[in-house]
């Protein structure tokens, strides 16, 4: 059998092996029940690294970071939660992601609105780049 005849799920598993991350299986679903190029469209990352990331090669060069992979994955494939200091409670990792989207643009009396700006940007779930 050719490798590109082989499901991605059984690529993650020959490159990964028993250790194989429940994030890197996700990827692997995902990529299979769409196609690799969906799935790095939903997650903002090019296809190539979506395919580094099933065969077990992305961040070998030193370019990568497997942890941005993995967190797209966690986050937008797997519902992954965070604890939120601001809510001190749990959220969803994309329900954090637009409240930053949110708070980038925090202008107005929105009294929400304004302490989630600055709670977002101290916030150690922060890709805000800057501070305030």
């Amino acid at each position: 059998m050719n490798q590109r005849d082989l499901l991605a799920i059984d690529k993650a598993l020959a490159a990964w092996g028993a250790d194989i991350p429940d994030w890197v299986t996700e990827l692997a679903k995902a990529s299979d029940s769409s196609s690799m190029s969906a799935v790095s469209r939903q997650l903002g990352l090019s296809t190539t690294v979506i395919s580094q990331g099933v065969n077990n090669k992305y961040g070998l060069d030193g370019k990568g970071n497997i942890n941005t992979l993995k967190e797209a994955v966690e986050t937008h494939l797997m519902s992954a939660e965070i604890l939120c200091p601001a809510f001190q409670g749990s959220l969803l990792r994309t329900v954090c992601e637009e409240w930053q989207a949110s708070a980038k643009n925090a202008v107005g009396s929105n009294p929400a609105r304004h302490m989630m700006a600055q709670q977002c940007r101290k916030c150690p779930h922060s890709k805000i780049k800057g501070d305030s």
